[in-house]
């Protein structure tokens, strides 16, 4: 668990102060002392993946947190998801000799795209069982505030896609000769996380390239997942 403090006041708002570094934890609960002013807080559970510290000329808006590089076996076919971040900002104003005490929900900046093979063309190897599906577009950096940069609708992305094999098997139809079953890939991704995720009907969502097929929201207990049918 790492806490950064950043300036919440005209001037200066949003840069970054430093880190705090005197945390005690608990199960339930961290404490720390401050020095008083107006802060944004920002709280970083990493896990086992890495992620960029903060600079103090860049506003945390600007600042990536995490940058997307998959590894890919080439063995399976398989590039590896996301790593998983649970952040929250807290603004908060700290006075002199009084605590204070903040709830904190902490947010996952991951989509699920589920990629469904709805249909093969006519070149398709009907005898191979193992085919790979590559998927385009992928954010690569979000930021403090859990946006994707440089900006939601045409973010950095992966100069090559991420792949993942998939099985496909012929089988007997009652209606259609020679039908395909195949397995169903999905995908963990970096996501802009909106200012309303927590709706049900989150109006602040990625359009990545202004289409919607390629739409994804962060969700706050899981990956929300998105539906794609590739023909």
């Amino acid at each position: 668990m790492h806490l950064f403090a950043f300036h919440r006041r005209a001037i200066d708002d949003g840069r970054f102060k430093g880190k705090i570094v005197n945390l005690s934890r608990y199960p339930s609960r961290i404490t720390a002392r401050m020095t008083t002013g107006e802060w944004y807080l920002a709280l970083i559970a990493a896990q086992d993946a890495s992620f960029h510290f903060p600079r103090a000329d860049v506003r945390m808006a600007d600042t990536p947190l995490y940058t997307y590089t998959p590894t890919v076996d080439t063995a399976i076919g398989r590039s590896s998801d996301v790593k998983e971040l649970f952040t929250t900002i807290l603004p908060v104003t700290i006075t002199e000799n009084a605590e204070t005490i903040l709830l904190v929900r902490l947010d996952r900046n991951v989509a699920m795209v589920e990629v469904i093979v709805h249909k093969a063309t006519a070149n398709f190897d009907k005898a191979a069982t193992d085919h790979v599906i590559e998927l385009h577009h992928v954010p690569s950096t979000i930021s403090y505030t859990g946006t994707l940069l440089p900006d939601k609708h045409t973010p950095d992305t992966l100069p090559a896609g991420q792949y993942l094999r998939v099985r496909v098997t012929l089988e007997d139809h009652p209606t259609e000769n020679g039908c395909l079953r195949a397995d169903t890939a999905r995908f963990l991704l970096p996501a802009h996380h909106g200012s309303d995720s927590i709706d049900e009907n989150a109006a602040d969502t990625t359009t990545l390239n202004n289409a919607p097929e390629n739409r994804f929201q962060a969700d706050r207990r899981h990956a929300r997942q998105s539906r794609k049918k590739y023909r």
